[in-house]
This record gives structure tokens, C-alpha cells and sequence, in this order.
């Protein structure tokens, strides 16, 4: 049961991991969701030579589409964000670290450390450490 309320909690976190331009259509009532409730400064410009790669300014989104961005509150949404939890005694820096962790084998005896051809650069525990900056 455990591990079921962490992948919930999981995949509301990335469900979360951005926020819509003003007039989205709510998806529960089909009617448009007022940019006034959320704060103004989310949808404020940012110069585009600031922008990372990644980045989906809220001047860029069209209305409904999802603004993905680090440089406020919406930043504690993203599974990259340095959110610290503990799960089973030990303290994962960031959501992403602990997913991208479970990928990785978990000692030699693992069948993933066996496969022929693949060459693993990182330790689960270097890998459990990822946060984005």
C-alpha cells in the first residue's frame, strides 16, 4: 500500500509540473479557468535570453497550453525541483533522482548489471542524487 500512495504522489507531482496560460478550459467542467485565480506574477514576460533550453515561457504559451518554468513556486512542481523526501530510511534530493534511480541495477547480482553490451556510468546511489539546476 505504501508504494501506491508514492506513485500517486508521484504522478500528481508531474501532473503538476506546469501551469496552464490564462483561459484553459477546465478539464472537469469545460469552461475557461480564469487567470485571476492563480497570481499574476506566473504569467509575467520573461526575456527570452534568460530562458533555459527547456523552458516554456508564459509569454510563449498559447491559451491552454502548459507554462514549464523554475522561476517561481511553479518550479516546486517539477520533478526535477530539489524537493527532498525519505522513502524507506533514505532521503532522495528530487523525485527524477529516485525515478531514474529505479532504472539503474542494484549490485552486481542484478540481471540489468548482466546484460551484454551495456556499460552502466553511474551507481544507482550517484543516480539517486539528481536534482535539476
Amino acid at each position: 500500500m505504501r508504494s501506491a500512495k508514492f506513485v500517486l504522489a508521484f504522478s500528481t507531482g508531474i501532473w503538476f509540473a506546469g501551469c496552464t496560460s490564462p483561459s484553459a478550459l477546465s478539464p472537469d467542467s469545460g469552461r475557461h479557468i480564469q487567470a485571476s485565480c492563480y497570481p499574476s506574477h506566473w504569467w509575467e514576460p520573461v526575456p527570452e535570453a534568460e530562458a533555459a533550453s527547456w523552458e516554456v515561457l508564459p509569454q510563449a504559451a498559447a491559451p491552454g497550453e502548459v507554462i514549464v518554468s523554475k522561476r517561481n513556486e511553479l518550479g516546486l512542481l517539477s520533478n526535477f525541483s530539489p524537493s527532498p523526501f525519505v522513502y524507506r530510511g533514505r532521503c532522495y534530493p528530487s523525485l527524477e533522482g529516485f525515478w531514474q534511480m529505479m532504472k539503474y541495477p542494484e549490485g552486481l547480482d542484478d540481471p540489468r548489471a548482466k546484460i551484454p553490451g551495456i556499460t552502466w556510468k553511474y551507481t544507482r546511489k550517484e543516480v539517486s542524487q539528481m536534482i535539476g539546476t
